[in-house]
């Protein structure tokens, strides 16, 4: 298998920094992959003509949590395309989380398809998520007022309900943030919470149902060379995690996987390279290496860091081996 344009690319900042502590001008001697195709092996060794080194390439590109992000992100990409293809951007609720289950994601596919058609480039519409909840009363003589699982009755939302409501209630719409864009929409859901509220069932948790909306926004045609055919963004993002906890566990599966491929003695030294496709911070990097410790590690000499055209020293050289 040939290295890729950045495993190159970390490869050379490797031997310009080999050079210029070890000496003398390091090239590649071996691609192990080309050679050893059934074993796992470092990508390549190098050498100066005295020295060898083994170098192996990971890339650091988050935790599992961002990992199935990732890859849920660019299913939904490619498989929400509409058949009138283009490329748009769809915005949920700020706590919509994916994966989403296969139910709504086959809903919003057909809303995508009945909105798509009518949008030209730059222009936003709406597709229809469909909820339920039901109104609980707290008293049908206090001053008006309605809360919700998202919203207080001072809210936008929710004070054109209070205006026409007696007594005190509770709307329980467990699930996403309210999202609306258009006045039609969130009006026919205001009216649905009054008429809720007068219902003589209210308060026996009977549910109600009512539509919300989700924007979607067709971007200019041609925006992505890559996609031709088309794609839909979704603007999301992953749900909370303790930062320190999340580079560890990255940094915990990119090892576990690399050392493996160092089992056997390769070269006088063996190296591996982190290069850097996440924002975690460079002191969270070293102090995930470190806890792992020497055994973990006992194949290892140096673990280097790349971030650009930067390259770091991240865990120190063990004691020298010969081949």
């Amino acid at each position: 298998m040939s290295l890729s344009e950045q495993e190159s690319h970390c490869i050379k900042l490797t031997c310009d920094h080999l050079s210029s502590i070890l000496g003398g001008g390091w090239t590649i001697d071996h691609v192990l992959d080309e050679l050893y195709p059934e074993e796992p092996t470092p990508e390549v060794i190098v050498n100066n003509g005295d020295i060898s080194a083994a170098i192996e390439v990971k890339r650091l590109t988050g935790d599992s949590v961002s990992q199935n992000y990732y890859k849920y992100l660019l299913h939904c990409e490619r498989h929400l395309v509409p058949s009138c293809g283009g490329y748009y951007t769809l915005t949920p609720p700020v706590n919509f989380h994916l994966p989403m289950d296969i139910k709504l994601f086959k809903h919003i596919k057909r809303e995508i398809e009945r909105v798509a058609p009518s949008l030209e480039q730059d222009e936003t519409g709406a597709i229809k998520v469909p909820r339920s909840g039901y109104v609980s009363r707290g008293s049908e003589t206090a001053s008006p007022s309605i809360y919700c699982l998202h919203a207080g009755p001072i809210s936008e939302l929710l004070t054109p309900v209070m205006e026409k409501i007696k007594g005190r209630y509770m709307l329980v719409d467990k699930g996403l943030e309210h999202s609306f864009v258009t006045e039609e929409c969130k009006k026919a859901f205001q009216d649905a919470v009054v008429a809720a509220c007068e219902s003589p069932l209210c308060g026996i948790t009977k549910p109600f149902d009512w539509d919300e909306e989700w924007e979607l926004e067709r971007l200019p045609d041609g925006i992505s060379e890559e996609k031709d055919s088309g794609a839909v963004q979704i603007w999301t993002c992953t749900p909370a995690r303790a930062i320190r906890e999340s580079v560890a566990e990255c940094v915990y599966m990119v090892l576990t996987n690399a050392v493996r491929k160092f089992e056997k003695r390769w070269a006088q030294y063996h190296i591996l390279i982190l290069d850097r496709d996440t924002d975690a911070p460079d002191q969270y990097i070293t102090e995930a290496i470190e806890e792992l410790g020497v055994d973990e590690l006992r194949n290892l000499d140096f673990i280097y860091r790349v971030d650009g055209d930067n390259i770091l020293r991240c865990y120190p050289a063990a004691i020298k081996r010969s081949a």
